[in-house]
């Protein structure tokens, strides 16, 4: 956040205080508006050692030393100029740079990830849905396949036929259904059958197992 002015810190007959352009040449630059200091952002969180104290923990506040000539010749760095030149900031701002650089890529893997999860679910409804489509034409005694399943067909047989009514109301099932592989060939269609006819056959021997049977022997011949 950017101020219209900042305190003014008296420095002999002169008084003077922060300029918010600094922010404009030194990106890693922070402003403390409670002890009216200013902080270097890497190496406040990064820095492995207190050799840059100033500028990571107590903060820089002698505002005559911020911009203008220094020494006696003039050519002097300014104190920005020489923390922005120390190995210790470079290495700081490596590491913040390179932090940031992983945020990026953990954020873009998070997205993949919830977008596949996202897709997985999608496929997952999709095929319950082909699913019950098969086991209500089983039940009812009815045919899948048709006579002409061509694409300009008029009656693609019931299997496919059911699909597309789905695919009429269910937006969700439209996207897969409507897609080249969309999982609706005869192949398909006697793999949910047989998978759903092994279901019956598990379910029926698992019923027998569990049930108690007596028997009874006619010893009077």
């Amino acid at each position: 956040m950017l101020f219209q002015s900042y305190p003014m810190t008296k420095f002999g007959n002169q008084k003077r205080c922060f300029n918010a352009s600094y922010f404009n040449e030194y990106d890693w630059l922070e402003y403390s508006i409670q002890h009216d200091a200013l902080y270097c952002f890497p190496c406040r969180n990064f820095s492995a050692n207190d050799n840059e104290g100033t500028f990571s923990k107590t903060g820089f506040r002698n505002w005559k030393k911020l911009s203008g000539s220094r020494g006696i010749t003039g050519k002097k760095q300014t104190k920005l100029k020489a923390h922005a030149s120390t190995k210790s900031h470079l290495t700081c701002v490596a590491k913040w740079l390179g932090h940031k650089n992983t945020e990026t890529i953990g954020s873009v893997h998070t997205q993949l990830s919830t977008q596949h999860k996202l897709e997985v679910e999608a496929n997952k409804s999709y095929i319950k849905t082909l699913i019950d489509i098969a086991l209500y034409l089983s039940c009812q005694g009815l045919p899948f396949r048709g006579h002409d399943e061509s694409t300009d067909s008029l009656n693609k047989g019931n299997f496919k036929e059911a699909c597309q009514l789905m695919s009429k109301y269910v937006p969700e099932f439209s996207v897969k259904f409507l897609k080249t592989t969309n999982y609706t060939s005869p192949l398909v269609q006697n793999s949910i059958i047989e998978m759903c006819a092994k279901n019956v056959r598990d379910q029926i021997i698992s019923e027998v197992g569990d049930g108690v049977f007596g028997i009874m022997c006619d010893e009077a011949r």
